[in-house]
């Protein structure tokens, strides 16, 4: 591919600071500070303080958890990505009869 030009290092340094936002994510969640205990005294007698804290337990153990993961699961599809783009640009500069 004549004229065509591409920093093959700059794709490899990206897809390097994704793996390690990936791993960051991965270990993220359990590296947090552990929220306070929550139950149902937080809330002195308002009814239905049981399940208020219930679900706020829920939703830390849950929700946020499932965020921290989902987003390593997105960072490492990006990393995939850039090294499918690498392969694909060498392939077809390799069929053009350019470098390898």
């Amino acid at each position: 591919m004549a004229g065509f030009d591409i920093h093959f290092q700059a794709l490899k340094n990206c897809g390097s600071a994704v793996y390690r936002l990936a791993k960051d994510f991965d270990q993220g969640y359990g590296q947090l500070k552990p929220a306070p205990r929550t139950d149902a005294a937080l809330f002195g007698e308002l009814e239905g303080g049981d399940a208020l804290a219930a679900q706020i337990k829920s939703l830390e153990e849950g929700l946020i958890k499932k965020e921290f993961s989902d987003a390593a699961e997105k960072l490492r599809a990006v990393e995939n990505a850039l090294d499918q783009v690498e392969a694909n640009v060498r392939a077809a500069n390799r069929a053009a009869g350019g470098d390898k």
